[in-house]
Protein backbone atom coordinates (compact mmCIF):
# COMPACT_ATOMS: atom_id res chain seq x y z
CA UNK A 1 0.00 0.00 0.00
CA UNK A 2 1.28 3.30 -0.87
CA UNK A 3 1.42 5.85 2.36
CA UNK A 4 0.10 9.44 1.89
CA UNK A 5 2.60 12.09 2.61
CA UNK A 6 1.85 13.73 6.04
CA UNK A 7 2.47 17.30 4.16
CA UNK A 8 -0.05 17.78 1.49
CA UNK A 9 1.48 21.06 0.92
CA UNK A 10 4.51 19.41 0.07
CA UNK A 11 2.81 16.84 -2.67
CA UNK A 12 0.30 20.12 -4.55
CA UNK A 13 4.19 21.56 -4.78
CA UNK A 14 5.90 19.06 -6.87
CA UNK A 15 3.13 18.69 -9.11
CA UNK A 16 2.80 22.18 -9.76
CA UNK A 17 5.25 23.64 -13.09
CA UNK A 18 8.15 25.70 -11.71
CA UNK A 19 7.61 29.53 -13.04
CA UNK A 20 10.00 31.31 -15.38
CA UNK A 21 12.17 33.75 -14.30
CA UNK A 22 13.39 37.18 -15.85
CA UNK A 23 16.63 35.79 -16.96
CA UNK A 24 15.24 32.75 -18.61
CA UNK A 25 12.31 34.70 -20.55
CA UNK A 26 15.16 37.25 -21.57
CA UNK A 27 17.44 34.32 -23.18
CA UNK A 28 14.07 33.28 -25.12
CA UNK A 29 13.70 37.21 -26.05
CA UNK A 30 17.82 37.02 -27.31
CA UNK A 31 17.19 33.71 -29.08
CA UNK A 32 14.15 35.22 -30.81
CA UNK A 33 16.18 38.17 -31.73
CA UNK A 34 18.65 36.24 -33.59
CA UNK A 35 16.57 34.23 -35.54
CA UNK A 36 14.79 36.95 -36.76
CA UNK A 37 18.47 38.87 -37.97
CA UNK A 38 19.08 35.50 -39.72
CA UNK A 39 16.59 35.34 -41.33
CA UNK A 40 17.08 39.28 -42.84
CA UNK A 41 20.61 38.18 -43.52
CA UNK A 42 19.40 34.57 -45.25
CA UNK A 43 17.17 37.13 -47.29
CA UNK A 44 19.77 40.11 -47.98
CA UNK A 45 22.67 37.16 -49.07
CA UNK A 46 19.79 35.96 -51.63
CA UNK A 47 18.62 39.43 -53.02
CA UNK A 48 22.69 39.97 -53.68
CA UNK A 49 23.03 36.25 -55.29
CA UNK A 50 20.12 37.59 -57.73
CA UNK A 51 21.87 41.23 -59.04
CA UNK A 52 25.06 38.94 -59.16
CA UNK A 53 23.14 36.82 -61.23
CA UNK A 54 21.92 39.11 -63.77
CA UNK A 55 25.44 41.00 -63.78
CA UNK A 56 27.34 37.81 -65.13
CA UNK A 57 23.95 37.08 -67.76
CA UNK A 58 24.39 40.84 -68.92
CA UNK A 59 28.48 40.18 -69.70
CA UNK A 60 27.71 37.14 -71.12
CA UNK A 61 25.43 38.46 -73.62
CA UNK A 62 27.92 41.35 -73.87
CA UNK A 63 30.64 38.97 -74.75
CA UNK A 64 28.05 36.82 -77.37
CA UNK A 65 27.89 40.24 -78.91
CA UNK A 66 31.73 40.96 -79.15
CA UNK A 67 32.28 37.83 -80.61
CA UNK A 68 29.52 38.24 -83.50
CA UNK A 69 31.04 41.25 -83.70
CA UNK A 70 34.76 40.45 -83.95
CA UNK A 71 33.73 37.42 -86.49
CA UNK A 72 32.44 39.49 -88.60
CA UNK A 73 34.81 42.18 -89.15
CA UNK A 74 36.92 41.71 -92.61
CA UNK A 75 40.36 39.82 -92.84
CA UNK A 76 43.38 41.06 -93.94
CA UNK A 77 42.94 39.73 -97.10
CA UNK A 78 40.19 41.35 -97.84
CA UNK A 79 41.21 45.03 -96.79
CA UNK A 80 44.14 44.06 -99.19
CA UNK A 81 41.89 43.02 -102.07
CA UNK A 82 39.30 46.57 -101.39
CA UNK A 83 42.83 48.81 -101.02
CA UNK A 84 44.36 47.22 -104.65
CA UNK A 85 40.66 47.85 -105.86
CA UNK A 86 40.92 51.23 -104.99
CA UNK A 87 44.37 52.25 -106.11
CA UNK A 88 43.13 50.46 -109.33
CA UNK A 89 40.15 52.80 -109.74
CA UNK A 90 42.36 56.08 -108.71
CA UNK A 91 44.80 54.71 -110.96
CA UNK A 92 42.20 54.74 -113.90
CA UNK A 93 40.75 58.26 -112.87
CA UNK A 94 43.93 60.06 -112.96
CA UNK A 95 45.01 58.32 -116.64
CA UNK A 96 41.41 59.80 -117.75
CA UNK A 97 42.29 63.14 -116.17
CA UNK A 98 45.51 63.53 -117.65
CA UNK A 99 44.10 62.56 -121.00
CA UNK A 100 41.42 64.73 -120.48
CA UNK A 101 43.98 67.83 -119.78
CA UNK A 102 45.93 66.94 -122.75
CA UNK A 103 42.81 67.49 -124.62
CA UNK A 104 42.23 70.91 -122.79
CA UNK A 105 46.03 71.80 -123.56
CA UNK A 106 45.52 71.56 -127.28
CA UNK A 107 41.98 73.09 -127.46
CA UNK A 108 43.66 75.97 -125.33
CA UNK A 109 46.66 76.13 -128.20
CA UNK A 110 43.66 76.09 -130.92
CA UNK A 111 41.86 78.62 -129.69
CA UNK A 112 44.91 80.89 -128.62
CA UNK A 113 45.81 80.30 -132.04
CA UNK A 114 42.29 81.14 -133.64
CA UNK A 115 42.48 84.38 -131.16
CA UNK A 116 45.95 85.46 -133.03
CA UNK A 117 44.94 84.86 -135.84
CA UNK A 118 41.27 86.76 -135.62
CA UNK A 119 43.55 89.53 -133.97
CA UNK A 120 45.75 90.12 -136.66
CA UNK A 121 42.85 89.72 -139.24
CA UNK A 122 41.56 92.38 -137.37
CA UNK A 123 45.02 94.65 -137.55
CA UNK A 124 45.01 94.27 -141.13
CA UNK A 125 41.29 94.98 -141.87
CA UNK A 126 42.04 98.42 -140.13
CA UNK A 127 45.48 99.14 -141.85
CA UNK A 128 43.60 98.69 -144.85
CA UNK A 129 40.35 100.33 -143.89
CA UNK A 130 42.57 103.28 -142.84
CA UNK A 131 44.59 103.21 -146.10
CA UNK A 132 41.21 103.34 -148.14
CA UNK A 133 39.95 106.12 -146.24
CA UNK A 134 43.19 108.60 -146.98
CA UNK A 135 43.95 107.12 -150.74
CA UNK A 136 40.22 106.39 -151.99
CA UNK A 137 37.39 108.60 -151.88
CA UNK A 138 33.45 106.81 -152.53
CA UNK A 139 32.20 107.88 -155.68
CA UNK A 140 28.62 107.30 -154.52
CA UNK A 141 28.13 107.41 -150.77
CA UNK A 142 24.94 104.95 -150.65
CA UNK A 143 27.24 102.12 -151.93
CA UNK A 144 29.35 102.60 -148.63
CA UNK A 145 26.18 102.15 -147.19
CA UNK A 146 25.18 99.49 -149.17
CA UNK A 147 28.54 97.81 -148.63
CA UNK A 148 28.44 98.72 -144.35
CA UNK A 149 24.56 96.78 -144.65
CA UNK A 150 26.36 94.10 -145.54
CA UNK A 151 28.94 93.75 -143.45
CA UNK A 152 26.87 94.40 -140.58
CA UNK A 153 24.49 91.49 -141.76
CA UNK A 154 27.56 89.19 -142.39
CA UNK A 155 28.92 89.86 -138.92
CA UNK A 156 25.70 89.20 -137.58
CA UNK A 157 25.49 85.95 -138.98
CA UNK A 158 28.84 85.09 -137.70
CA UNK A 159 28.08 85.81 -134.49
CA UNK A 160 24.86 83.94 -134.12
CA UNK A 161 25.96 80.58 -136.05
CA UNK A 162 29.49 80.70 -134.51
CA UNK A 163 30.49 82.79 -131.98
CA UNK A 164 26.62 81.95 -130.54
CA UNK A 165 26.77 85.54 -128.93
CA UNK A 166 23.38 86.94 -128.55
CA UNK A 167 23.38 90.33 -127.57
CA UNK A 168 26.49 90.89 -130.50
CA UNK A 169 23.86 89.79 -132.97
CA UNK A 170 21.22 91.87 -131.76
CA UNK A 171 23.66 94.86 -131.89
CA UNK A 172 24.60 93.92 -135.55
CA UNK A 173 20.94 93.96 -137.00
CA UNK A 174 20.38 97.14 -135.08
CA UNK A 175 22.71 98.85 -136.44
CA UNK A 176 22.05 97.63 -140.12
CA UNK A 177 18.43 98.54 -139.62
CA UNK A 178 19.68 102.11 -138.30
CA UNK A 179 21.49 102.23 -141.57
CA UNK A 180 18.99 101.04 -143.96
CA UNK A 181 16.85 104.07 -141.97
CA UNK A 182 19.48 106.46 -143.12
CA UNK A 183 19.38 105.18 -146.84
CA UNK A 184 16.03 106.01 -147.23
CA UNK A 185 15.57 103.62 -149.89
CA UNK A 186 12.02 102.16 -150.85
CA UNK A 187 13.64 98.72 -152.14
CA UNK A 188 15.30 98.48 -148.62
CA UNK A 189 11.68 97.76 -146.76
CA UNK A 190 11.63 93.87 -147.41
CA UNK A 191 15.00 94.03 -146.05
CA UNK A 192 13.96 96.37 -142.70
CA UNK A 193 10.98 93.87 -142.32
CA UNK A 194 12.98 90.95 -142.16
CA UNK A 195 15.95 92.31 -139.89
CA UNK A 196 12.89 93.10 -137.43
CA UNK A 197 11.24 89.76 -137.64
CA UNK A 198 15.26 88.53 -136.97
CA UNK A 199 15.46 90.40 -134.33
CA UNK A 200 11.91 89.64 -132.41
CA UNK A 201 13.17 86.26 -132.85
CA UNK A 202 16.41 86.39 -131.10
CA UNK A 203 15.08 88.26 -128.63
CA UNK A 204 12.63 85.66 -127.90
CA UNK A 205 15.00 82.93 -127.77
CA UNK A 206 15.90 81.59 -124.38
CA UNK A 207 18.61 78.96 -125.96
CA UNK A 208 22.31 78.63 -124.56
CA UNK A 209 23.75 81.76 -125.62
CA UNK A 210 27.37 82.34 -124.89
CA UNK A 211 26.68 84.80 -121.70
CA UNK A 212 23.81 81.95 -120.67
CA UNK A 213 26.50 79.03 -120.98
CA UNK A 214 28.84 81.08 -118.75
CA UNK A 215 26.35 82.30 -116.21
CA UNK A 216 25.52 78.51 -115.92
CA UNK A 217 28.83 77.27 -115.60
CA UNK A 218 29.38 79.94 -112.61
CA UNK A 219 27.11 78.84 -110.82
CA UNK A 220 27.51 75.11 -111.03
CA UNK A 221 31.42 75.79 -109.90
CA UNK A 222 30.13 78.18 -106.81
CA UNK A 223 27.40 75.07 -106.23
CA UNK A 224 30.26 72.56 -106.43
CA UNK A 225 31.97 71.17 -103.26
CA UNK A 226 34.36 68.72 -101.87
CA UNK A 227 32.92 65.36 -100.97
CA UNK A 228 32.93 63.91 -97.78
CA UNK A 229 36.02 62.94 -96.64
CA UNK A 230 36.94 60.50 -93.69
CA UNK A 231 37.59 62.91 -90.80
CA UNK A 232 38.36 62.15 -87.42
CA UNK A 233 34.94 63.23 -86.54
CA UNK A 234 33.33 61.18 -88.83
CA UNK A 235 35.36 58.23 -87.86
CA UNK A 236 33.99 58.79 -84.60
CA UNK A 237 30.45 58.49 -85.77
CA UNK A 238 30.81 55.42 -87.65
CA UNK A 239 32.63 53.86 -84.35
CA UNK A 240 30.17 52.22 -81.46
CA UNK A 241 29.76 54.83 -78.81
CA UNK A 242 29.89 53.60 -75.10
CA UNK A 243 27.17 54.45 -72.33
CA UNK A 244 27.74 56.80 -69.59
CA UNK A 245 26.87 54.21 -67.02
CA UNK A 246 29.88 53.14 -64.83
CA UNK A 247 31.80 50.12 -66.27
CA UNK A 248 32.43 47.02 -64.70
CA UNK A 249 35.58 45.00 -64.00
CA UNK A 250 34.90 42.32 -66.90
CA UNK A 251 33.94 45.85 -69.28
CA UNK A 252 37.04 47.22 -68.47
CA UNK A 253 39.36 44.82 -69.59
CA UNK A 254 37.16 44.36 -72.77
CA UNK A 255 37.03 48.02 -73.57
CA UNK A 256 40.97 47.78 -72.81
CA UNK A 257 41.00 44.56 -75.35
CA UNK A 258 39.39 46.40 -77.96
CA UNK A 259 41.33 49.61 -77.68
CA UNK A 260 44.75 47.22 -78.11
CA UNK A 261 43.86 45.75 -80.80
CA UNK A 262 42.25 48.81 -82.70
CA UNK A 263 45.87 50.78 -81.72
CA UNK A 264 47.06 47.07 -83.63
CA UNK A 265 45.08 47.12 -86.53
CA UNK A 266 43.04 49.66 -88.78
CA UNK A 267 40.08 48.49 -89.79
CA UNK A 268 37.28 50.30 -91.59
CA UNK A 269 33.58 48.96 -91.82
CA UNK A 270 33.17 48.22 -95.94
CA UNK A 271 29.40 48.54 -95.86
CA UNK A 272 29.97 52.44 -96.03
CA UNK A 273 29.73 54.28 -99.35
CA UNK A 274 32.94 55.08 -101.32
CA UNK A 275 32.73 58.88 -100.69
CA UNK A 276 32.77 57.57 -96.83
CA UNK A 277 35.88 55.83 -96.79
CA UNK A 278 38.00 58.19 -98.71
CA UNK A 279 40.96 60.15 -97.35
CA UNK A 280 41.21 63.63 -98.21
CA UNK A 281 43.87 63.12 -100.77
CA UNK A 282 41.55 61.33 -102.63
CA UNK A 283 38.32 63.71 -102.07
CA UNK A 284 40.47 66.56 -104.01
CA UNK A 285 40.93 64.97 -106.40
CA UNK A 286 37.37 64.10 -107.44
CA UNK A 287 36.56 67.78 -106.98
CA UNK A 288 39.54 68.58 -108.90
CA UNK A 289 38.82 65.90 -111.75
CA UNK A 290 34.74 67.32 -111.59
CA UNK A 291 36.20 70.85 -112.27
CA UNK A 292 37.81 69.93 -114.94
CA UNK A 293 34.95 68.17 -116.73
CA UNK A 294 32.94 71.35 -115.61
CA UNK A 295 35.54 73.56 -118.08
CA UNK A 296 35.40 71.04 -120.79
CA UNK A 297 31.61 70.99 -120.69
CA UNK A 298 31.78 74.62 -120.76
CA UNK A 299 33.87 74.41 -124.04
CA UNK A 300 32.03 72.03 -125.73
CA UNK A 301 28.81 73.80 -125.28
CA UNK A 302 30.24 76.71 -127.09
CA UNK A 303 31.95 75.07 -129.75
CA UNK A 304 28.43 73.42 -130.62
CA UNK A 305 29.30 69.66 -130.69
CA UNK A 306 26.23 67.87 -129.35
CA UNK A 307 27.46 64.24 -129.72
CA UNK A 308 30.40 65.22 -127.18
CA UNK A 309 28.19 67.53 -125.03
CA UNK A 310 26.07 64.56 -124.38
CA UNK A 311 28.47 62.12 -123.46
CA UNK A 312 30.25 65.09 -121.47
CA UNK A 313 26.42 65.04 -119.76
CA UNK A 314 26.39 61.67 -118.94
CA UNK A 315 30.07 61.52 -117.56
CA UNK A 316 29.94 64.34 -115.22
CA UNK A 317 26.47 62.93 -114.20
CA UNK A 318 27.81 59.39 -113.40
CA UNK A 319 30.61 60.96 -111.46
CA UNK A 320 28.37 62.87 -109.17
CA UNK A 321 26.59 59.43 -108.24
CA UNK A 322 29.41 57.71 -107.71
CA UNK A 323 31.81 59.48 -105.88
CA UNK A 324 29.48 62.10 -103.93
CA UNK A 325 27.00 61.84 -101.52
CA UNK A 326 23.44 61.93 -102.36
CA UNK A 327 22.09 64.91 -100.66
CA UNK A 328 25.40 66.43 -101.57
CA UNK A 329 25.06 65.46 -105.72
CA UNK A 330 20.95 66.03 -106.09
CA UNK A 331 20.61 70.32 -106.82
CA UNK A 332 24.29 69.53 -109.12
CA UNK A 333 22.87 66.45 -111.31
CA UNK A 334 18.97 68.40 -111.20
CA UNK A 335 20.69 71.09 -112.69
CA UNK A 336 22.71 69.24 -115.38
CA UNK A 337 20.05 67.58 -116.10
CA UNK A 338 18.37 70.82 -117.02
CA UNK A 339 21.01 72.44 -119.12
CA UNK A 340 21.30 68.99 -121.03
CA UNK A 341 17.60 69.06 -121.86
CA UNK A 342 17.66 72.65 -123.47
CA UNK A 343 20.40 71.37 -125.64
CA UNK A 344 18.69 68.43 -126.53
CA UNK A 345 15.20 70.60 -127.51
CA UNK A 346 16.07 73.94 -128.31
CA UNK A 347 16.95 74.81 -131.96
CA UNK A 348 18.41 78.46 -132.28
CA UNK A 349 16.66 80.33 -135.05
CA UNK A 350 18.26 81.18 -138.80
CA UNK A 351 18.92 84.53 -139.46
CA UNK A 352 17.20 85.25 -143.53
CA UNK A 353 18.18 89.27 -143.69
CA UNK A 354 21.70 88.66 -145.25
CA UNK A 355 20.10 87.05 -148.05
CA UNK A 356 16.65 89.25 -148.45
CA UNK A 357 19.67 92.35 -148.75
CA UNK A 358 21.10 90.23 -151.19
CA UNK A 359 18.42 89.78 -153.47
CA UNK A 360 17.55 93.38 -153.16
CA UNK A 361 20.73 94.53 -153.74
CA UNK A 362 22.48 92.12 -156.58
CA UNK A 363 19.55 90.51 -158.07
CA UNK A 364 21.56 88.71 -160.79
CA UNK A 365 23.98 86.36 -158.92
CA UNK A 366 22.03 86.66 -155.17
CA UNK A 367 22.52 82.86 -154.87
CA UNK A 368 26.31 82.63 -155.69
CA UNK A 369 26.49 85.78 -153.02
CA UNK A 370 24.23 83.74 -150.31
CA UNK A 371 26.53 80.41 -151.21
Amino acid sequence: MIDKSSRPDLDLELFQPPTRSWSGRFAVFLAALALFFTLIGIGAGYRHWQRMNIKVTATQETLKQQQQHLTQVPTHNKIQLLESELEKTLTHQRQLLNERLAAIQILEQQTRQFANTVSKQTEQITRIQGQLQHNIKPTKPQEWQSAEVQFLLKLANREWQIAQNKTATLAALKEADQVLVNLSRVEYLPTRQQIARDIGRIETYQGLDSAYITSQMNQLRHSLTLPKALTPDLEAQLTPTDSSRSLTGWERYASEAKALWSQSFTIRQTDQPLPTILDAASSQQLYQLTLVRLETLQLLLLQGNEASIQNQFQLLIETLQQHYPKQQAAALIQQLEQLQQMTRTIQRPPLESLAVFNSVTFPANSSEVQR
